[in-house]
Order: structure tokens, then C-alpha cells, then sequence
């Protein structure tokens, strides 16, 4: 008995000091987040605390979260993304009293647009004709939608907008000049992030929408706000824009041949919901940053940031996303193709009403933007008929 209580004695002897030297371990180490069993450092509190969330997106390397050092130098140049603007900035001074004024629980939505889109000038209105901009101004009225703002970026629109009483802000924004050159509506889009990084940091949350968007619904009363983005997508079936798994089969590797890969159709940077969050201004700004370095299409340049995981030396952003029922919120490959049979079940059937539809697939985008608005603004259920589903006759 006496052997055996020595015994004993001598494992828990040993157990404690091996508990001991790991304890000391750690501590010679430096202290890192709570999730390692030790406290959190203060600037990662500090952070905490301020964002409500400890930023591992932003991983501060000084806390000795990034693995190696290049991690660490994107981590921080994520955190430099999320940077405050001055509160005396010109841009602040000229939109906080206008979105004071509309925003609704601190939402709204935004519009960027210059007289190209009331196709004034017929060589550049390249959708075969007809003013959006006031087709967009009606809708909106029509739905009730009075939390909304209009960035009027010439004369002219500020104008019509004035004209209209339509809600707007005359804002001169410079194109970046690796942007210049390319189409119009591209060139214009591309303004939109460091603008949305702004108001972010305001602390609105806005619904960002390109002009072609025929709103039949108020679009705030079908958000799910569950998600930092809420986005539309490109895709025509639930698949698509829900996202879906497909397969490979390598026969050459037998047994080990199949795999499976993930297929989502591309978030519509003209209509995205954004809540304020330093993730959400990073991304945005890391966006900005992108256009400003070399021609690109910002829609690929905002999905491949956005849809891209954390991998090797790129961290997470930690951005979370919605996509939106493409049903709802559909574009007009969905609308007119797609679940034709849908929303085309004839003159006496009742058909349901999206949230919106974006004439995002089609040339003439006006002339079918007009029969959405028709067909379900002015008692009209066959205004759209006529169409082709594509945009060659016939389909």
C-alpha cells in the first residue's frame, strides 16, 4: 500500500509540472485571442470593442495572429482599407444632410447617374432609346420608395432630377484614369465603391442600384438583413443563383476519380444591399483600389474579391453573404427566358409580382423596362408579350 501511495504521488508530481511548463510555454510565447486559452491582448479588446466582433479578417499582426509575415501585410492592408474619413471631408459635408434627410432607420438607397442615362445625346444612349432615369423615378414613386437619393454627377440630371422632385446630391466624382476609355456605364459604376465606403462609415446602410431596375415593390420590405451584402445574382434557376455542386471524373485515376466543385452564377453589383461594417468598408475600398490600378470590369473585379476564400497568402475577408431569390429579386433573363412561363401565364391568369426586375440581359433596355412597368403598374398583363425571351427574335 505504501509503494503504491508513493506511486501516485509521483504522477500527479509529474502531471502538475508538466501543466506547468506548458502554462510557461505559453506565457513565454506572448498572450494571444481567448480562443488560445489565453487572454486577449489589449488592441485586439480595443478592436473588439469598438466593432463589436474581434477583427480576424483584419488580423492585427502585432497580435500574433498571421501565420507568416506576407498574411500579415495583406491583413493589414485589409485594415488599412477600413480607415475612418475626416469628418470635415467634402464629400461628407455635401451628402450627410441629404441622406439625413431621406434615409429611413438609417437605410437608403443609392443611384449613380449622368445624362447619359436620360439619352440626350442618341450616339451614346446604346439601349435603343428612351430616358431611364425618369422610367427609374416613376417606378420609385410608384412604389412607394421615398428613402432613396440620386448621385447626379452632371448639370443636367441634377436638373431633371429638380424637376421630377426626385431626391438627389450634385456630386462631381473623377473616373479613375486606368478606367477611362472604356464604355460609359462601365466607367460610371466604377465610382460607386469608394462612395459606398463613405457612407458606410456614416453608418448608413445602403441598397445600391444601377437606373435599369424596374422596382414594382418596395424593395426594404424584402430584405433578410441576416448578412453583412445581400446581393442579386446573373443566374436564371435556383441553382445557379443559390449556388450548386457539379462533378469532374478523372477514369485515369480510378477508384480516386470523381470530385465535386461548387457553381455560383455572379453576384449584380446593381442591385446589392450593404450593412456598415469594417468589413464591408474594407471590401469596398479594396474594390476602389483595384480600379484605380488597371483597366477591369468592376463586377468580375468585385465577385473575384468577394467569392474568392482565404488562400495561401490571401486572408479572409470575412465579409457574409446573401445571395437574393433570384424570383423575387429577378433579372430579365429570369424574367423574360427563363421562368417565362411564370410570369407570362397569360392574359386572364394571375401572375406573381416581383420585388423588382433588372434589364441587366437585354440591349433594348428601355422599351422592356416600359412594359414591366405597364404590364404591372398600369393594368396592362399583355405588355410584354411581344418580347423574345433572348434578344434575337425567336427566342
Amino acid at each position: 500500500m505504501a509503494l503504491g501511495a508513493v506511486w501516485a504521488a509521483l504522477v500527479v508530481l509529474l502531471g502538475a509540472a508538466m501543466c506547468f511548463s506548458a502554462w510557461s510555454l505559453s506565457c513565454a510565447r506572448g498572450a494571444t485571442v481567448g480562443a488560445r486559452g489565453v487572454a486577449p491582448s489589449a488592441r485586439a479588446r480595443a478592436a473588439t470593442e469598438r466593432w463589436g466582433r474581434a477583427p480576424s479578417e483584419l488580423a492585427v499582426a502585432a497580435d500574433g495572429l498571421a501565420p507568416n509575415a506576407l498574411r500579415a501585410r495583406e491583413a493589414a492592408s485589409w485594415a488599412e482599407y477600413a480607415r475612418t474619413p475626416p469628418a470635415d471631408s467634402p464629400l461628407n459635408r455635401a451628402i450627410r444632410p441629404v441622406l439625413d434627410a431621406v434615409a429611413v432607420r438609417r437605410e437608403v438607397m443609392l443611384a449613380i447617374a449622368n445624362d447619359v442615362m436620360m439619352c440626350t445625346n442618341p450616339k451614346t444612349c446604346w439601349w435603343d432609346g428612351g430616358n431611364i432615369l425618369a422610367s427609374f423615378i416613376e417606378v420609385n414613386r410608384a412604389a412607394n420608395i421615398t428613402n432613396y437619393l440620386i448621385i447626379a454627377l452632371d448639370d443636367a440630371v441634377g436638373a431633371a432630377c429638380r424637376a421630377a422632385r426626385a431626391p438627389y446630391v450634385r456630386i462631381d466624382l473623377a473616373v479613375p484614369d486606368a478606367q477611362k476609355g472604356s464604355r460609359g456605364a462601365n466607367m460610371i459604376s466604377t465610382l460607386k465603391y469608394e462612395l459606398l465606403a463613405d457612407v458606410l462609415l456614416m453608418g448608413y446602410a445602403v441598397l445600391v442600384v444601377d437606373l435599369d431596375l424596374a422596382f414594382l415593390r418596395n424593395p426594404f420590405a424584402h430584405l433578410v438583413r441576416d448578412a453583412d451584402l445581400e446581393g442579386s445574382s446573373d443566374g436564371f434557376t435556383r441553382g445557379w443563383a443559390g449556388g450548386q455542386l457539379a462533378s469532374v471524373s478523372d477514369r485515369s485515376m480510378g477508384w480516386g476519380g470523381g470530385g465535386l466543385y461548387s457553381q455560383l452564377f455572379t453576384i449584380n453589383v446593381g442591385c446589392v444591399f450593404v450593412q456598415p461594417s469594417p468589413r464591408t468598408v474594407a471590401l469596398m475600398r479594396r474594390v476602389a483600389a483595384a480600379l484605380r490600378a488597371k483597366p477591369a470590369w468592376d463586377q468580375q473585379v468585385f465577385n473575384e474579391i468577394l467569392l474568392s476564400p482565404g488562400y495561401a497568402e490571401r486572408p479572409t475577408h470575412g465579409v457574409s453573404l446573401r445571395v437574393m431569390d433570384h424570383l423575387l429579386w429577378a433579372n430579365s433573363k429570369t424574367f423574360f427566358k427563363s421562368e417565362r412561363a411564370r410570369f407570362f401565364p397569360g392574359a386572364t391568369a394571375s401572375a406573381p409580382m416581383p420585388v423588382m426586375v433588372h434589364m441587366n440581359y437585354h440591349p433594348d433596355k428601355h422599351k422592356r423596362m416600359v412594359c414591366v412597368i405597364d404590364r404591372y403598374l398600369h393594368g396592362k398583363p399583355d405588355a410584354c408579350d411581344a418580347f423574345p425571351g433572348g434578344s434575337e427574335k425567336g427566342t
